[in-house]
């Protein structure tokens, strides 16, 4: 079992550690990234992550911060 305020504090340096190979890797990263975060309830890292999503140059990415802004 992990401590959950340590997840939360450390999970962003190992999701930053995954590698992205194909352009269509992001989308799909970012999209688990979110859904990850909307299952532990982390509503912070979740809101800081859909501002990253709503400013990204790729569409598809800003479509994530769209779609999950209103089940948040």
């Amino acid at each position: 079992m992990v401590d959950r305020k340590w997840l939360e504090e450390n999970i962003e340096s190992y999701i930053e550690q995954i590698p992205v190979l194909e352009p269509d890797d992001e989308e799909w990263k970012n999209r688990r990234v979110a859904e990850l975060y909307v299952q532990l309830e982390f509503k912070k890292l979740l809101n800081s992550h859909l501002s990253f999503c709503s400013n990204h140059d790729s569409l598809e990415i800003r479509e994530i911060a769209e779609d999950y802004r209103f089940s948040n």
